[in-house]
């Protein structure tokens, strides 16, 4: 049964943020917790094959095809997709966190989509984007980190 009401995805957001938010908004607490709650293991979103989708999918009310363009995910064959296209191993690097200062800004303003809360972009997780789309700037190594916001 999926949390209710469904927490709307920010534009290019990516499943780890979307679950922090949601995690924030149904249940008041951080991500590592409410995964801990759901009795799902932080390494099944590394890049998450068909079963944890299916179980995303149940507990998030968002559709698998949704859910798989926020992540890296699996094939069938040990293969690594992005929005059901297959890319190398190397084209997304998890490892190397990355984020745009400006988009943080924004997204911490009280009133934006996400309402203060600091929002993951999928495209950051791209190892050869190096820059921003949205404002030209250079992507800053290292992690989001903001103080937790109820939303």
């Amino acid at each position: 049964m999926a949390l209710h009401p469904i927490l709307p995805v920010i534009a290019g957001e990516c499943l780890t943020s979307y679950l922090n938010r949601s995690a924030q908004w149904h249940c008041g607490m951080g991500l590592h917790d409410f995964l801990a709650f759901v009795d799902l293991p932080r390494a099944a979103l590394t890049a998450p094959g068909s079963e944890t989708l299916d179980r995303l999918e149940g507990l998030l009310g968002l559709p698998v095809s949704r859910l798989g363009e926020m992540t890296f995910t699996v094939d069938g064959d040990g293969g690594r997709m992005l929005a059901g296209l297959p890319v190398q191993f190397e084209f997304g690097d998890i490892r190397k966190t990355k984020y745009c200062p400006k988009c943080l800004l924004e997204d911490l303003k009280p009133d934006s989509p996400s309402h203060g809360v600091a929002v993951g972009r999928i495209g950051w997780q791209v190892a050869h984007i190096r820059s921003c789309p949205v404002h030209g700037v250079a992507l800053l190594p290292g992690k989001i980190q903001s103080p937790a916001k109820s939303l």
